[in-house]
């Protein structure tokens, strides 16, 4: 029985090995004292992309 739906097809990404992504800025954790080796173990973009939340290993969350 056909379905009234056509099937899904996955997108297509035009993806050249010339275009490199060019890096926009950078930052760091802020420093802690108790954890010098601190970093971000996981990262989430909020919904309209103007701030990032990142879990550190020290526990904390810090907002950019």
């Amino acid at each position: 029985q056909p379905s009234e739906y056509p099937a899904w097809r996955p997108p297509t990404y035009h993806v050249t090995s010339a275009s490199t992504p060019s890096l926009l800025s950078r930052t760091t954790p802020k420093h802690d004292p108790d954890l010098p080796s601190n970093f971000p173990r996981n990262a989430k973009w909020c919904g309209d992309g103007s701030s990032l939340v990142i879990q550190c290993e020290n526990r904390s969350f810090q907002m950019f």
